[in-house]
């Protein structure tokens, strides 16, 4: 029993032909300890793979893809410790992981397949594991952590994928993976899903949420300075991906082209004189941002301050300082299982990801120009 769902397991290791038949008695085995009454029945809609650091992460993926189960029964193989020794052998298990659907009658299952890679090329393991993986089913691999998907064995991996779920806050250089993520978006395959995008919906939302009225809808053209301060708990000194993906979304939405780095690090100038700025506060902020200060040429400013998640947005409007308004809204915070569950649900490109990648790609230390 893991958080009120019936595991069933493979115990040991088994070998990869041997995986359809175990995967069988492990449904045979959910069928016959089912509770009187319930219905079990094997439904699987997609295939996901996903790529992890570690056992300690598969694991917590598992957890996740378990709890969707319901809105998106697969059949999902869980990879870690992939290395460089072209001999090594892989490590196989099997799971089937139930849940009972409330007082429906009905037990929604999963099929899980944990491969521990011991070492062996990520090519390799790629070879051996899509076999496994059902046809006619879309497949979806999933990044949860910091595989790089900008290696050439993961370029390849991910052609034969039609989605490919990434998280750019779990990147150690989230500005190298953008132009990677752009670079899929404008050919179409995979389509990428950015869980960071997904949690950023809220704050994006607060920011724009000075604009709804007509009166201040009407500012957005003169808008010639935005700064974007990150929380200072737990950063480095580059920005994270989420400042930066707003930071870029910001941007694209104002059109501003033409972003270069000018004078001090975390500023930049656009076409027609726009400047935008990176900065740091003190204090933890919301999904790395601390707060969003939007100023035109005629005076006003539009201010969004951001507390700690799951946080409430304070949104000021002044008038050459003095304040005009005031309001709170709520940032909702998702969990992963809930962000996992979103980002399934998406199967076309995101041209407002796209444009915000792109902008986000010339933000980043050592990042290109955007056009």
């Amino acid at each position: 029993m893991r958080d009120g769902s019936l595991v069933f397991g493979s115990g040991g290791g088994i070998r990869l032909k041997d995986v359809e038949p175990s995967l069988r008695s492990l449904w045979n085995s959910a069928a016959e300890q089912s509770p009187e009454g319930v219905r079990l029945t094997r439904v699987v809609l997609l295939n996901i793979i996903a790529l992890c650091l570690s056992e300690e992460s598969a694991t917590q993926a598992a957890q996740c893809i378990g709890g969707v189960a319901a809105d998106h029964p697969s059949r999902s193989v869980l990879v870690w410790n992939c290395g460089a020794e072209p001999s090594a052998s892989l490590e196989v298990r099997v799971s089937v992981a139930c849940q009972l659907m409330g007082r429906t009658g009905h037990q929604v299952c999963c099929e899980q397949v944990f491969v521990d890679a011991r070492g062996a090329p990520l090519e390799k393991v790629a070879g051996a594991i899509l076999p496994l993986t059902l046809p006619d089913v879309p497949l979806a691999l999933w990044l949860p952590d910091g595989v790089d998907p900008c290696s050439d064995e993961l370029r390849r991996f991910a052609s034969v994928a039609d989605r490919l779920l990434i998280d750019s806050r779990r990147q150690r250089d989230p500005g190298a993976c953008f132009p990677q993520a752009l670079e899929w978006h404008e050919t179409g395959t995979p389509v990428v899903v950015d869980l960071a995008w997904l949690q950023l919906a809220g704050c994006r939302q607060a920011v724009a949420r000075h604009f709804d009225p007509p009166r201040f809808r009407e500012k957005l053209p003169g808008v010639c300075r935005v700064e974007v301060a990150c929380g200072d708990a737990g950063q480095g000194s580059a920005p994270p991906a989420d400042a930066l993906l707003l930071a870029g979304w910001i941007a694209a939405r104002l059109r501003w082209r033409d972003l270069a780095a000018a004078g001090p690090e975390g500023s930049f100038e656009a076409a027609g004189s726009k400047t935008l700025l990176l900065t740091r506060e003190r204090g933890e902020g919301c999904h790395g941002v601390r707060s969003v200060s939007i100023v035109t040429d005629d005076g006003w400013s539009f201010v969004t301050e951001l507390g700690p998640s799951p946080a409430e947005a304070t949104l000021t409007v002044l008038l050459e300082g003095a304040e005009v308004s005031r309001d709170t809204v709520r940032i909702p915070e998702f969990s992963r299982t809930e962000l996992l569950c979103g980002a399934l649900e998406i199967a076309r490109r995101d041209p407002l990801y796209a444009e915000a990648c792109a902008a986000a790609s010339a933000l980043a230390p050592g990042g290109s120009h955007s056009g």
